[in-house]
């Protein structure tokens, strides 16, 4: 795979619910190591894009390339692949939703090495090293053996992205991760994102963090109605919108 090469690539992607579109005509590309931050308000079709990169949602038209492989579809004629090949395909995004989604029967350290123990075959001792590590990473190495209840919800939040992590995906998917935190817990799961940024992990983020964005990401672009109406880099999508919807939104939140 060329590197210069797009490592994700959106085009003309639509979906309906009944005859409700909640994404028309969405074309993207996402750099290796770029860090891409999704602004817009509520409705506009900010999850679903995520869910339909993840495969959680089937899209109704277009096309969804990782590393020049079409997600989900073996050609343009929209022929599915075969379930194992779909499973494999989301084995390379890792979602991280803003519910957290842990499960509750299971300790820290039981929810990140489920999936790499199932599903990539890893030994316990293999999955268990790994995810102490990234628990280290998160902050969290004393809190392997604590269940989701016995943790904040800022600490469930970093056990989610240590779980995503754990399967070592070529791109993480963020879908306002920081919404269902109290404010005081916000900044410990936006330090990890940063943290993130700065190794050079390739990130969609879905936030309101317009701090966040600043800070970090390379590209801003802004959906509202199921389109995407700018795409620029950071500092000038912040300084100097160019669509008005963007201006106006911005007038709003900032």
């Amino acid at each position: 795979m060329d590197d210069d090469a797009p490592l994700l690539r959106i085009q003309k992607v639509s979906k309906w619910y009944g005859s409700h579109q909640v994404l028309c005509d969405v074309s993207l590309d996402l750099a290796r190591r770029e860090v891409l931050v999704i602004l817009g308000p509520s409705g506009s079709g900010k999850s679903t894009l995520l869910r339909a990169i993840a495969q959680l949602v089937e899209i109704d038209s277009g096309s969804i390339f990782l590393e020049g492989e079409m997600l989900g579809f073996r050609d343009e004629g929209r022929r599915k692949l075969p379930a194992h090949r779909i499973d494999a395909q989301r084995r390379e995004t890792g979602m991280v939703f803003q519910s957290f989604n842990l499960f509750a029967h299971l300790t820290a350290l039981e929810n990140i090495t489920l999936a790499p123990r199932r599903v990539l075959k890893q030994t316990r001792g293999e999955a268990e090293a790994t995810a102490i590590q990234l628990l280290e990473r998160v902050g969290l190495r004393e809190k392997a053996g604590s269940y989701p209840n016995q943790l904040s919800g800022g600490q469930q939040q970093r056990v989610a992205i240590a779980r995503a992590m754990a399967m070592n995906p070529k791109v993480l998917l963020f879908d306002e991760p920081t919404s269902a935190l109290d404010p005081e817990t916000i900044r410990e799961v936006l330090d990890i994102m940063v943290d993130l940024a700065h190794r050079g992990v390739t990130m969609i983020v879905v936030t309101h963090e317009t701090s966040f964005a600043r800070e970090v990401a390379h590209r801003v672009a802004f959906m509202e109605h199921g389109r995407i109406l700018e795409v620029a880099p950071a500092r000038a999508f912040f300084d100097s919108p160019n669509h008005p919807r963007s201006a106006a939104f911005l007038g709003q939140i900032l």
